[in-house]
Parts: C-alpha cells; sequence; structure tokens
C-alpha cells in the first residue's frame, strides 16, 4: 500500500468519524425538536380546556399572561434550537473545508457525505421556525378570543 493511499485511507476515516459526531448533534436536536412539537397541541388543548372552565375574568387574564410567557419561553428555545443548528452548519463546513486542505481531490466525496447532513440541518431549521410561528399563532388566537370577551358569551 502506498503512503498516499494511506493517507488518504486516514483522511476518510477521520471524515467518516467527524460524520457520526455530527449525526450526532443533529439527532439532539431533532429530539428536542419533535419534544416541542408535541407540546403544541398539548399546550392549545389545555388552553382551551382551561380557558372555557374559568369563569372570572381576572383568571382568564392571568391564564392568558401565563400562556404567553410560556409561548415567549418556547420560541426562545426554539430560535436557540436554529442558532444550535447553524452552528453545526458551520462546523461541518469548517471540517469539510479542512478535509478538502488536505486531500483536494476528494471535493465532491466530501461534498456528497455533507449534503443529507446540511439538508437534515435545514429541514430541522424550517420545522423549528414552523414551531416558533404555531406557538405566535396559538398565542394570538387565544388573546383574540378571550382577553376582551365577556364571561356571559362563553
Amino acid at each position: 500500500m502506498s503512503f498516499q493511499h494511506h493517507i488518504t485511507e486516514t483522511i476518510l476515516e477521520r471524515y467518516e468519524h467527524e460524520k457520526d459526531i455530527f449525526s450526532d448533534k443533529i439527532r439532539t436536536v431533532l429530539e428536542r425538536v419533535s419534544t416541542n412539537l408535541l407540546s403544541i397541541p398539548i399546550t392549545f388543548s389545555v388552553a382551551l380546556f382551561g380557558l372555557r372552565e374559568i369563569n372570572e375574568k381576572w383568571l382568564i387574564n392571568i391564564f392568558i399572561i401565563a400562556l404567553f410567557v410560556f409561548v415567549f419561553f418556547s420560541c426562545s428555545i426554539q430560535g436557540l434550537f436554529i442558532m444550535e443548528l447553524n452552528i453545526i452548519r458551520k462546523e461541518i463546513h469548517a471540517k469539510k473545508d479542512y478535509f478538502l486542505k488536505l486531500l483536494p481531490t476528494l471535493n465532491d466525496y466530501f461534498n456528497n457525505i455533507s449534503k443529507p447532513q446540511l439538508q437534515k440541518i435545514t429541514l430541522l431549521q424550517v420545522l423549528t421556525g414552523l414551531i416558533i410561528v404555531a406557538f405566535i399563532f396559538l398565542c394570538y388566537y387565544l388573546i383574540c378570543n378571550y382577553i376582551n370577551s365577556p364571561i356571559k358569551d362563553r
């Protein structure tokens, strides 16, 4: 086995190892995003049930404020997930660039290996953005329908 072949093999093994590390990071973010995705229907159901059962206006206002704080907090966490995914994306590009400096002839190989991970990151960022929009819509809907509605109309 030639020295060049050995170096190529070693670099490819190192990149494969890095790819596995990035996959684990992406999987961790996916698990957190999916947990928050499940919280949307739960939050919506609890909010509607809670607002239906409350008969005093000041309690409804407190409930709405608490929901708003929860939605703000959840959206902030989702924003952190998006930033974390951007960091992972930058790390992938940095590692790819590093390995391309060592072995520029494998540009297509590194791009093909990185492409699925980068696509997952983009999909997760879009999904996370949709979760943020869903939470904001939920909060807006409940505020519009309950904060100023008379108790007797419900």
